[in-house]
């Protein structure tokens, strides 16, 4: 039987395969995010780097800036979670300024779990 991770990673890889088919670059970011944040939860870190990254070069293209500052978000906690402290709440701390700019209660409150992880 499938796990739940298995499951979900199936469907996203599903997803992208159709929005690259299509093109759908809006669509081919958001899951190769979603595969991100999947290997983020399982530990995969450099796997949910390596994929965090590839959205990102797609988001500055379309340049939608809540997703960039959701991947932001997302991206920044893995870094840290590898180690690139720096590099990873500068991101993070950028992601929080963009969310207090929108009132965006949930995702300011993830970022505040993230940040204060790595800078106590």
């Amino acid at each position: 039987m499938m796990s739940k991770y298995d499951q979900a990673e199936a469907y996203y890889k599903n997803a992208l395969d159709i929005a690259l088919i299509i093109n759908d670059q809006a669509s081919i970011a958001l899951q190769y995010r979603n595969i991100a944040i999947l290997y983020k939860l399982q530990n995969e870190i450099m796997k949910s780097i390596a994929l965090f990254e590839k959205s990102m070069e797609i988001e500055v293209k379309i340049n939608n800036q809540f997703n960039i500052s959701k991947l932001k978000l997302e991206y920044g906690h893995a870094l840290c979670l590898n180690n690139n402290t720096i590099k990873g709440l500068e991101l993070l701390h950028s992601a929080k300024l963009f969310f207090v700019s929108q009132r965006l209660e949930n995702e300011l409150s993830t970022a505040n779990q993230y940040i204060k992880q790595f800078e106590e």
